[in-house]
């Protein structure tokens, strides 16, 4: 039997710490597809040194810069959920529990 409850709080850190970790990943992901193709085009223009230095600092950077905002995006929306859920109530959600016991 689902039960209703409402989402009427939101960590900030917590949510912040979250969203970070996603979109850090997703960094990483970007960056590798980034820096490997401006490697490639580097190369077959014959600057490959110059081409894996900024390879190398987009596979760094992306990561570092989306972990940064996803941090503060996940913060400040929470802290606007909060705001809001406070004034016009939260997400109602059915939750289906599939034992009764206690976490531990």
């Amino acid at each position: 039997m689902a039960r209703r409850v409402t989402l009427t709080k939101i960590d900030p850190f917590s949510l912040g710490k979250l969203q970070a970790a996603v979109l850090a990943a997703a960094g990483l992901l970007f960056g590798l597809i980034f820096g490997f193709s401006l490697f490639l085009s580097s190369v077959t223009e014959g600057q490959a040194v110059g081409g894996l230095l900024f390879a190398i600092a987009a596979v760094l950077a992306f990561p570092l810069v989306y972990g940064v905002l996803g941090f503060l995006s996940g913060y400040v929306g929470s802290l606007i959920y909060n705001l809001a859920a406070g004034s016009i109530g939260g997400i109602r959600l059915a939750v289906q529990f599939e034992d009764e016991q206690p976490l531990g």
